[in-house]
């Protein structure tokens, strides 16, 4: 009456064993040879050993049963399994248990909630499959379990701070999309005041410097033609009001710059590069190889001003004569960089200054949800990169009026 593994690591029951069990099962062992050898093992194991027909009658338990579960093991083969599987694990446990007894080999791997006798549920983990007696007996459903509740509430900890990160960091990109949709209204309001004084620039200023560089004109031309000194001192003032014209245009283009339809960016810094070039102070040149398009017209716009806002700085604190505007597509978006040949960014004792110069260029890039690098570069001065990594398909309700010539 020896029992044995067989080559698939299954304990196979011998013939005589069985049919003690199937008729006095209260005396499946015998505290003698091997039984004893045997019910040493199964009185000492931590595994719970469950033994049932294929009809689904309980016809042994092994010792560990009653130490993990509490319950005492002749009344519970006298229980229906329904009172102790959790109601949510039962009807799969059943599946499994009649796909077993199917006669396919299937093997179970069980993972379910099982009663207490003080009443809460403990988890219990293991596999079920069928094992075919030999001699032509009945065969019987074999199923080994262990106790892993501690792991299981761990696994259920984690899978709740998982969840619970989850929906905080879904919240968190909420809260951000809806700070960058604020700021980008922010940025909308501040364009439109812009482009409003710079209309007034054009519409009422600049007609009347306009105005009055034709009085001057017909003046110094009247007082040279009666061949009075005056008519050199008018010709000076015509020329300066000329002047102002000009600054009043580029601080109009400025103010309100014309940047319509998608290549409205690429037409809007070359003007940029024109206007510091009139100036005469340092040489700017763009480095735009290919059409770079842009539909979201905030963006196009935003990303004008952190041009303008970058070569204003240059020409205040770099002492830079030279400043160069790059735009290209990339593959994952669009990269606008600003670069010069000064002397670079302050040192450390100027560092509160540093960040407050840039303070208006990180705003703008947080709005637009844009990455920004500000180091050397490769004029040898300060280079100011921005990578926009969004998408084009969103238009913003933005229309800036063309300012015209003044």
């Amino acid at each position: 009456m020896t029992d044995k593994l067989d080559a698939e690591g299954t304990l196979r029951v011998s013939e005589e064993r069985l049919r003690a069990l199937a008729e006095i099962p209260s005396a499946w062992f015998s505290a003698t040879g091997s039984e004893a050898r045997f019910q040493l093992i199964t009185q000492n194991m931590r595994d719970i050993i469950v033994l049932m027909r294929p009809n689904g009658e309980t016809f042994y338990l092994s010792p560990s049963f009653t130490r993990v579960t509490g319950h005492d093991i002749e009344s519970s083969l006298s229980m229906e399994a329904a009172s102790f599987f959790h109601p949510d694990d039962f009807v799969w446990v059943q599946q499994e248990f009649a796909r077993c007894t199917g006669g396919d080999g299937h093997r179970a791997e069980l993972t379910y909630r099982f009663r207490h006798a003080d009443g809460h549920y403990i988890w219990l983990e293991g596999q079920m499959h069928l094992v075919s007696s030999e001699d032509g007996l009945p065969p019987h459903v074999q199923i080994c379990a262990r106790d892993v509740t501690t792991r299981r509430q761990a696994e259920i900890a984690v899978e709740r701070k998982t969840l619970e990160l989850k929906q905080a960091n879904t919240a968190l990109e909420i809260e951000i999309r809806g700070r960058q949709e604020l700021e980008r209204n922010i940025l909308l309001a501040i364009e439109k005041e812009l482009e409003q004084v710079g209309l007034a620039l054009h519409d009422e200023l600049g007609q009347d410097l306009t105005g009055i560089a034709l009085l001057t004109k017909t003046l110094s031309q009247k007082l040279a033609d009666k061949n009075l000194a005056e008519a050199t001192l008018a010709q000076r003032i015509s020329e300066l009001v000329n002047r102002t014209i000009g600054h009043t245009r580029m601080i109009a283009h400025g103010l309100s710059p014309y940047i319509w339809g998608t290549d409205g960016l690429v037409a809007a810094l070359k003007q940029l590069a024109n206007d510091v070039n009139s100036l005469d102070a340092v040489k700017c040149d763009t480095r735009i190889p290919t059409a770079v398009t842009i539909s979201d017209e905030i963006v196009a716009l935003t990303l004008y001003r952190i041009a303008q806002e970058a070569v204003n700085n240059a020409l205040k604190h770099s002492k830079a004569e030279k400043i160069r505007i790059a735009l290209t597509r990339t593959s994952r978006g669009v990269e606008l960089v600003i670069s010069d040949n000064g002397i670079g960014q302050p040192q450390a004792e100027d560092e509160a200054g540093n960040q407050q110069r840039f303070h208006s260029i990180r705003h703008r890039c947080r709005a637009i949800d844009a990455t920004l690098f500000i180091g050397k570069g490769g004029l040898g001065g300060t280079m100011v990169r921005v990578a926009w990594r969004g998408t084009e398909s969103r238009k913003s309700p933005l229309h800036v009026t063309k300012t015209g010539a003044l």
